[in-house]
């Protein structure tokens, strides 16, 4: 136990954050839904973050997520969910062909299941977030020397901060 906060504490110190928060915004089903989405980002991320991995059963999970949105908050449409799922996973597809496995897959469905869960506007906005604190990051390791340029830097942690300040903000455009 080398560990500051065992990670079974941490997660149910965060499960009890996100349910206090969602119940003050009262128990609707959007609240639920946050709640919901919130938690899976925390466990991606904190998984991604120890074993850069990212399962596809909770990339499909936070989909769900996305589609059930579609029913409770419909102020953001069908069609603008399915483009904020482009918006996000197309790049990354590309971008992970291109640099072979610069990139993951699994960011990549992470990407796609967020974009439903979003819509394009959102999804831009999680972006711009994610990918400059993920950028922040790398570089802070890189002037530490904690890693090399040649080491490889979990990109779902940052991503997961980026959905969920998006979630809650409002779009950048």
């Amino acid at each position: 136990m080398n560990e500051l906060l065992p990670p079974k504490r941490i997660l149910i110190v965060f499960a009890a954050g996100a349910a206090v928060f969602c119940a003050c915004l009262a128990p609707s089903p959007g609240a639920l839904l946050y709640f919901a989405a919130l938690c899976l980002l925390f466990l991606i991320a904190w998984i991604d973050a120890r074993t850069q991995e990212i399962y596809d059963l909770m990339s499909l999970a936070l989909a769900v997520c996305g589609v059930l949105a579609i029913f409770v908050i419909p102020q953001v449409s069908l069609s603008e969910r399915l483009a904020g799922a482009g918006i996000g996973s197309l790049p990354a597809l590309a971008f992970s062909l291109l640099t072979r496995g610069g990139v993951g897959l699994g960011d990549v469905f992470l990407l796609a299941a967020a974009g439903l869960l979003l819509g394009w506007r959102g999804m831009l906005s999680a972006l711009i977030i994610g990918c400059l604190l993920g950028g922040a990051f790398a570089a802070l390791l890189l002037l530490t020397k904690r890693r090399s340029r040649k080491d490889s830097v979990p990109f779902a942690p940052p991503l997961c901060i980026g959905v969920a300040a998006a979630l809650f903000l409002p779009p950048f455009f």
